[in-house]
């Protein structure tokens, strides 16, 4: 990964993406540094982003329609839904299963196999934000 300097402070690029970065090890950028695991970077901005975690802490009870997922995602809109449905999809942590079987045609979400191995860390992140929520509060 390259970096350039501006104004004294080090940017690092941006335009390699993760699974390279994790190929190319950076010598110059030390190890405590911010971006020193592109991975889990990547991976907390994608469960991080707003929507995201709770759609799939959602589909950690199953398969469901887009309707049902809008009414348990309170306040989402249906373009921000499905903006973010096909963001976990291209991720492969969603899959968009189409029945056609029966009439009319039913589309359900569920999570891939790499989107159910994330149901430890959402319910940790559960815990922790119960927790942190009965320090902090009043």
């Amino acid at each position: 990964m390259k970096s350039r300097v501006a104004r004294g402070k080090t940017w690092w690029a941006t335009l390699t993406t993760v699974s390279e970065a994790a190929r190319e090890p950076d010598e110059d950028r030390p190890s405590g540094h911010p971006g020193a695991c592109p991975n889990f970077h990547a991976a907390v901005e994608l469960i991080g982003r707003k929507w995201n975690g709770v759609i799939l802490q959602q589909l950690l009870t199953g398969p469901l329609r887009f309707l049902e997922l809008r009414e348990r995602v309170p306040r989402v809109t249906d373009a921000m839904l499905s903006q973010r449905l096909k963001e976990l999809e291209a991720a492969a942590l969603v899959e968009r299963v189409v029945t056609t079987t029966s009439r009319p045609v039913e589309v359900r979400y569920k999570l891939t196999p790499i989107g159910d191995r994330l149901a430890p860390v959402l319910d940790a992140v559960a815990a922790w934000g119960n927790e942190w929520a009965a320090e902090v509060s009043p």
